[in-house]
């Protein structure tokens, strides 16, 4: 795909180490996907999935701060439903000299159609994911309680199907790492009990005076651990200014050890 001025954008990550190539209208990755890589606890010769991956920022992030330290992920999987981001994520792989297999998959599908597309039970050390949500806006703009609670039901089940599939591709004790609204954190929950252990919350504060509107969120699968709710991340000083732990986050690619 030929680059262009007005459809798309060349950004930089992790302090110039990746520029990605992303749409200028839609979903655009920012420092919610730096900081959901920087949780993911991969190490040399493992796979990684990164689940909705887009033009594939948390995976690309994952394999670029491996590589900075002269490690390198086993094989990095790349699965987007949009055909046109897989191209755009294909992109990304060649001119960050990152190797990926971008497969071209809905997480909504069957099994067998995952399975037609290349995914396979059991192949991954690892899966990152940033699932899609409704907005607290979205709830408050249905007309009536039932509309409310047809999103509710709606988002449940999209959960339910992102992290059933999360399962379905990890091997056992393997990671899952995923970004989403506080609002939301009843549902993911609920979606990973039976499946996941040693869960651990991290909230995301902007600044020490404010409540935190979303988490990090790492479990293992087949693990009987119990859940352990960490001490909230600040993003911002007072000044405006990132943390220097976010700082060091975003632009040198430090790790977040949960």
């Amino acid at each position: 795909m030929d680059f262009c001025e007005h459809k798309h954008t060349k950004n930089l990550f992790l302090g110039g180490l990746l520029e990605l190539r992303q749409s200028k209208h839609g979903y655009r990755a920012g420092m919610d996907a730096v900081l959901l890589a920087s949780i993911c606890p991969a190490r040399s010769n493992e796979n990684i999935i990164d689940l909705g991956a887009g033009v594939g920022t948390v995976g690309l992030c994952v394999a670029a701060r491996l590589q900075k330290n002269n490690e390198r992920l086993k094989k990095l999987i790349l699965v987007e439903k949009e055909e046109e981001i897989c191209l755009l994520a294909k992109e990304n792989c060649i001119h960050n000299q990152i190797e990926a297999d971008i497969i071209h998959a809905d997480i909504y599908g069957s099994i067998a159609e995952k399975e037609g597309a290349g995914l396979k039970p059991g192949q991954a050390h690892h899966i990152v994911m940033n699932p899609p949500y409704y907005s607290m806006q979205t709830h408050l703009a249905a007309k009536n309680d039932y509309k409310s609670q047809a999103h509710m039901v709606q988002e449940a089940e999209s959960i339910e199907s992102w992290i059933k599939t999360s399962c379905w591709l990890l091997k056992a004790k393997g990671s899952l790492s995923l970004i989403y609204p506080v609002q939301s954190l009843e549902l993911i929950l609920s979606a990973l009990k039976g499946r996941f252990g040693a869960i651990k919350i991290l909230p995301l504060a902007s600044s020490q005076e404010k409540a935190a509107k979303r988490v990090l969120i790492q479990a293992t699968r087949d693990s009987a651990a119990p859940l352990s709710l960490l001490p909230p991340l600040i993003i911002h000083e007072d000044n405006g200014n990132y943390t220097p732990k976010v700082e060091a986050i975003l632009r040198q690619g430090d790790i977040l050890s949960l």
